[in-house]
């Protein structure tokens, strides 16, 4: 395919159409200098229906999340706001500092437009992914779950895999203080290994979040001891434990020519879903 050169209109060429942010994707660009060359060149030619398609194009624009400029104008003169809310005349304001402005704009308005983007195809996944289970469950004459388990699921050719995946958040109770209390009574009774007595140490830690190593914690309930105190604090460990919600990570992976299965570089897990 050629190259579809997308050249800049001027400001006092555009009637109707929404200004572009700088930083936009080259997609929004193309469909900005689509937009108007309908507009100016087939306007008379559009239909009813052309009309409403026209406009749903244009607020689409209109619906891009934007990074707002910091310049003013007031009278004749343009200004930028400081982080005070001070008007400085961009006369006064040096060469340096403008470009530098210039460019942190343009790259989160890119930043926030692929965030955008991520978050409306991470909505449409987890839909299409339900959409699936729900037809092979119709199939079958299974009424479709609310909660479902991993998914994992591939092409036909096993190139590509997707993995659906959920986890639970999980916090502790203030009644982890007496697993804790217990476990260290055990370690008084018993003759445990420094790797152990480390172990469970770091595991009542707190890490950077400020909150227990729930991980560490939750790994020690798979170790098998018949001694009382720690059969009590496994005990007192499972009554402590609240979940506190859910979240759904979505995987996308490609097989290398080894057979191995990578992982594309999306970091969806901290992308909110995002109205389509």
């Amino acid at each position: 395919m050629s190259h579809i050169h997308t050249p800049e209109t001027p400001p006092q060429e555009r009637p109707g159409l929404p200004m572009l942010p700088k930083g936009v994707p080259t997609l929004a660009r193309h469909l900005d200098w689509a937009l108007r060359f309908i507009t100016e060149r087939c306007q008379c030619q559009l239909t009813h229906a052309d009309t409403l398609h026209l406009g749903n194009a244009v607020a689409a624009l209109e619906a891009l999340p934007k990074v707002p400029s910091a310049t003013r104008r007031i009278g004749d003169t343009d200004y930028m706001t400081d982080e005070a809310g001070r008007l400085e005349p961009i006369s006064l304001v040096k060469a340096p500092k403008l470009l530098e402005d210039d460019l942190v704009r343009r790259i989160a308005q890119g930043a926030i437009s692929v965030n955008h983007s991520l978050g409306r195809f991470k909505t449409m996944s987890f839909w299409e992914a339900q959409s699936l289970l729900d037809t092979l469950a119709a199939e079958h004459n299974v009424t479709p779950s609310s909660r479902r388990g991993d998914i994992y699921l591939y092409s036909y050719d096993r190139k590509w895999k997707v993995s659906v995946t959920s986890q639970e958040n999980i916090t502790f109770g203030p009644t982890i203080e007496v697993a804790k209390q217990l476990l260290i009574e055990w370690l008084d009774d018993e003759q445990a290994s420094p790797e152990l007595k480390a172990t469970i140490t770091d595991a009542f830690q707190i890490n950077d979040q400020k909150r227990l190593r729930v991980g560490e914690i939750l790994r020690l309930r798979g170790r098998n001891n018949p001694h009382p105190k720690w059969q009590a604090a496994m005990r007192v460990i499972s009554e402590a434990m609240e979940t506190i919600g859910s979240r759904e990570y979505l995987r996308v992976y490609r097989r290398d020519a080894g057979g191995t299965y990578r992982l594309l570089a999306l970091d969806l897990s901290s992308v909110e879903r995002a109205a389509v």
